[in-house]
């Protein structure tokens, strides 16, 4: 199958040009469309969901609304674009697009009407497919999702896993430590300090917060870079849903558990879409599974199997755990046991 990117394309210049006239300070790293399949109870128009703090060892009752959320975390501030000029001792501006300048929020606008419209949507019909059919297994198991869906599918995990504050923050630790070598090169060059300065000049911007946001947005813009990482995933593995009916899935502010080495058992990445269903990758290393499940079906998940997934769930989540859950002891036993 040929995954053409005219679609994503077209929404990435629509909203990148785009010029807002109301500005989003609350944004919303993991989706609230998201968190809502995992709603505890609605009171009004207040959906909670249950939060467990991983620091403070604390459950507690809250909005959907007021989990994961940085202020302006997807957007460049004018304020920063300043930082940028003291920092570089210029009051040039640097050379980025007028909507960013101008604070149009494009990235915020992408994620509000195409990542979470468009995309979500596709998320939206596996979970329908599965709630539609759950009564009769016989049925659900012999459903199969469409190649169409398994790509967007692919390709909604990737924008969940890049857009966090973890990832982030690894692109920014990736970048110091380059950084960081590459300033040991020019501190043992013999030749003329002047022939180093521009770099080191450059160096010092990059670790201005202005230009780690920049690398930030970049790549969830990049669109050929987004679609080429869900065409990975979309072919080199097969995608099955795990769903459970009796201990239900557990999710977190670092929902996308994603394993480049494959030591979870040779499945690269576990999604838990709703508390009964969770996306996973099988990888062709292992056969057994590989061969004995078809692409795109839902297999029934063992209680052993949802407990560990929750427990990589708990473990990758970056300071909170969310759940359906609304006893403290069924969390829990869930967490701990």
């Amino acid at each position: 199958m040929s995954i053409k990117l005219d679609n994503l394309t077209y929404w990435l210049k629509k909203f990148y040009n785009k010029t807002m006239r109301n500005l989003t300070k609350i944004e919303h790293y993991v989706p609230q469309v998201y968190l809502n399949n995992f709603c505890a109870e609605q009171i009004k128009n207040k959906f909670l969901i249950w939060k467990y703090d991983k620091e403070k060892c604390l459950f507690s009752k809250v909005n959907i609304s007021d989990v994961c959320v940085q202020n302006f975390f997807y957007d460049i501030k004018k304020s920063e674009i300043q930082e940028y000029a003291q920092t570089m001792e210029d009051d040039k501006l640097i050379d980025f697009p007028n909507s960013i300048l101008n604070e149009d929020q494009p990235l915020e606008k992408f994620f509000s009407v195409y990542v979470e419209g468009e995309l979500f949507n596709k998320i939206k019909k596996i979970i329908n497919l599965y709630n539609e059919n759950k009564e009769d297994l016989g049925k659900l198991d012999k459903l199969r999702i469409s190649d169409e869906d398994l790509f967007y599918c692919s390709l909604y995990s990737q924008y969940q896993w890049l857009r966090t504050p973890d990832m982030k923050q690894m692109l920014d630790k990736m970048g110091e430590d380059a950084n960081k070598g590459i300033l040991e090169i020019l501190d043992s060059y013999t030749g003329d300090q002047k022939d180093t300065e521009q770099i080191r000049k450059e160096i010092k911007f990059s670790e201005t917060k202005l230009a780690k946001k920049r690398t930030h947005h970049e790549i969830l813009f990049d669109a050929k870079h987004m679609t080429g990482m869900a065409n990975i995933f979309y072919h080199m593995y097969k995608w099955i849903f795990l769903y459970s009916q009796d201990h239900l899935f557990l999710t977190s502010d670092n929902p996308t558990i994603f394993d480049g080495y494959y030591s979870q058992k040779n499945i690269p990445l576990f999604f838990p879409l709703t508390p009964n269903i969770c996306a996973a990758l099988i990888h062709e290393d292992d056969k057994k599974n590989y061969e004995k499940y078809d692409n795109g079906s839902f297999v029934k998940c063992s209680n052993d199997c949802v407990k560990y997934i929750n427990m990589l769930t708990f473990h990758n989540a970056n300071k909170i755990v969310l759940s359906s859950i609304n006893n403290d002891d069924d969390i829990k036993k869930t967490l701990f046991n």
